[in-house]
């Protein structure tokens, strides 16, 4: 399938939907580059909103541009929302390549904004995913490189993570934007991060920011190796949570690596700034 012939500017959710219901809830062996979307609700490379159960295996996606409109919603370089279930991880996401996605909110609404996925409970693995370019102006939507809202039981593993740029007001992170429930993370390879926060005082809550997730607050993250990451925290109101590999970490941590990490705080430094080599704040435990 070329996505580029029949979605080529601007797209509205009734057009996605109607991809949606072409592919059914199994999406296979599909290539889709060269789209630029304007959306004003939640939006994907692929499909806009996966409804049910939903497996989507041999995938590749590359070169999508994405703009929100009037707020916007949940958004992905492949898949805006993934799933209706909080709970449902028999959504699976498995042998992806994506490539250069491009996405960029409006200041309106809260956008949550992932190079892969937008939010969902679901099984990741066996992903390349490179190249991704975020930037989120909402004040409290969540950003990630793979994706911006994992929830409950999510499963993110044997993925490679490189070139990844950020720019957030809120939760953001290289990988996990904010994980929830009993999630694991394992297995991933993340390389070149860069990460700028713009926090304001029209923030409702302190940033939480990590080179791979900004917050875990249950589960494992087992095997994460993070090689070059930059974040910066240019601040103006509230304080922020770094880590080079998680912001707020309730989960066990264990055998990960991180290397040739950088923070960089604005001048109007707050005192109660929590930054840490591993974790801003660790609830949890670290082996």
């Amino acid at each position: 399938m070329n996505f580029k012939d029949k979605y080529k500017v601007r797209a509205q959710k009734e057009k996605f939907y109607r991809v949606y219901n072409k592919f059914g809830k199994y999406i296979k062996d599909i290539d889709v580059s060269d789209a630029k979307l304007l959306s004003p609700y939640a939006a994907g490379g692929v499909v806009s909103v996966a409804i049910g159960t939903v497996k989507l295996d041999n995938a590749n996606v590359k070169n999508i541009e994405i703009a929100t409109a009037n707020g916007g919603a949940n958004v992905g370089g492949v898949i805006g929302i993934f799933g209706n279930s909080s709970y449902n991880t028999a959504n699976k996401v498995k042998n992806i390549s994506v490539d250069n996605i491009k996405i960029e909110t409006t200041e309106s609404g809260n956008v949550n904004a992932g190079g892969v996925i937008g939010s969902g409970a679901l099984t990741l693995t066996n992903a390349t995913v490179k190249n991704i370019d975020i930037t989120n102006k909402t004040q409290n939507g969540m950003t990630g490189g793979i994706i911006a809202i994992a929830n409950s039981n999510h499963v993110l593993k044997d993925t490679e993570l490189e070139n990844v740029e950020l720019e957030g007001k809120s939760h953001t992170a290289g990988a996990v934007g904010i994980g929830y429930g009993a999630g694991r993370v394992e297995n991933i390879d993340i390389k070149n991060v860069d990460i700028i926060v713009a926090s304001d005082s029209s923030n409702t809550t302190s940033p939480m920011v990590g080179s791979a997730i900004s917050y875990q607050n249950n589960g494992n993250i087992k095997n994460v190796n993070v090689n070059k990451s930059n974040i910066t925290y240019a601040q103006n109101g509230y304080y922020c949570t770094i880590g080079g590999l998680i912001g707020n970490s309730y989960a066990k941590v264990d055998d990960c690596q991180i290397t040739d990490f950088t923070v960089n705080v604005g001048e109007n430094e707050l005192d109660n700034n929590m930054i840490g080599g591993i974790a801003g704040i660790s609830n949890g435990s670290i082996k």
